[in-house]
């Protein structure tokens, strides 16, 4: 009965994960396009950063702990913690190597990047936390609840900041690279 529980409780946390991470914004309507240099760059840079955001959500997708995947055992959590770790590194780096952004929105959009960045390195370590408290049996369940409350809040991070990329209105020229770029709209679908 204890171990129907763990599952179950753990399927129900794995389950409000998927919905937080897919649902990452929704699509509107898309913007007249332009043709200047500058469109260009920004285009390229919106599609660099959303890119990189896209690949993160589906490195965490493929990390979170199922019933069933063997990776409710010490073992598996911290290897998930550590794929965790991994993904929001090279996140950061990322983001660090898109450079200079070509327009101040694409600066401000940087900024929201950043700061999703830190808020994941907060989460990081409660999951890091969780997988080393981890001595025995009895502690595979709070610590599986610890890591899916963390990566909930991930999603809820992602989600957040995807609305943020999207919502600049008044550039024109964001909006445009926004709207054409293949990843950014992977990271607003909501369907995922």
């Amino acid at each position: 009965m204890r171990r129907y529980t763990r599952y179950a409780a753990t399927a129900l946390a794995t389950a409000a994960l998927a919905a937080g991470l897919t649902a990452c914004g929704s699509s509107s309507s898309s913007p007249g396009s332009t043709s200047t240099a500058s469109a260009s760059d920004t285009a390229a840079w919106a599609d660099g950063l959303c890119g990189a955001l896209v690949t993160w959500r589906s490195t965490i997708q493929s990390t979170i702990p199922k019933p069933g995947s063997g990776k409710l055992t010490l073992d598996g959590l911290k290897q998930s913690a550590t794929e965790v770790s991994d993904a929001n590194d090279k996140l950061a780096s990322a983001i660090h190597d898109l450079g200079k952004p070509p327009t101040p929105t694409a600066e401000k959009a940087k900024a929201d990047a950043q700061n999703l960045a830190d808020e994941l390195k907060s989460e990081r370590k409660k999951i890091t936390d969780a997988t080393s408290s981890i001595s025995g049996a009895g502690d595979v369940l709070p610590a599986v609840s610890a890591i899916t409350a963390a990566l909930t809040a991930m999603g809820d991070d992602l989600k957040t900041t995807a609305g943020q990329l999207e919502s600049a209105a008044s550039d024109k020229n964001w909006q445009n690279a926004f709207h054409d770029s293949s990843s950014c709209q992977k990271l607003s679908r909501s369907s995922g």
